[in-house]
């Protein structure tokens, strides 16, 4: 069963492609926060001694349907300007949310504990434990993907646009 197309048929579906494929170019590879930005930024920041100052687990209630908890660390880290700096940030991106409180206590550092602190050297007071960001990556990964199949589509219709016109 052969499809057949109307000219003004072939042209929307083209720009449902093309306003698709922009959406999500957008939506996914778009640095909105500079988070991308900060976090290949911070693949080059030093490091120096930190001790962990508090270590709790923060409950996190997402509009009354399900329960989150989030580690909440403060440390405190000297740079080398000489300034000592108390920071909370333990890693680039948003941070893991652990399903079940046992988990994020298990997941607790001790008090007094010591740390390699990831500082800016450009602001010496934004600071990290962690430089790892998958969420980050894998956000960038989804809309690769995403895109990807949005054109292999777009050229799918192409091929049987162009199919029909011979």
């Amino acid at each position: 069963m052969a499809i057949t197309l109307s000219t003004p048929e072939i042209g929307i579906l083209t720009a449902v492609h093309a306003v698709l494929i922009t959406t999500v170019a957008l939506n996914f590879l778009r640095d909105r926060d500079g988070a991308w930005k900060e976090w290949k930024a911070s693949r080059r920041w030093p490091t120096v001694p930190g001790k962990i100052t508090q270590s709790t687990v923060k409950t996190i209630t997402i509009e009354d349907e399900f329960t989150r908890f989030r580690l909440a660390v403060q440390y405190t880290y000297t740079a080398p300007n000489g300034q000592t700096y108390r920071a909370t940030r333990t890693r680039l991106g948003s941070e893991p949310d652990f399903t079940s409180h046992a988990q994020a206590t298990l997941a607790l550092p001790a008090i007094a504990t010591a740390v390699q602190v990831f500082y800016n050297p450009a602001n010496p007071s934004q600071a990290t434990l962690s430089l790892s960001a998958p969420n980050l990556r894998r956000k960038r990964l989804i809309g690769w993907i995403i895109i990807t199949g949005l054109s292999a589509s777009l050229l799918l219709v192409l091929a049987v646009i162009a199919r029909q016109s011979l």
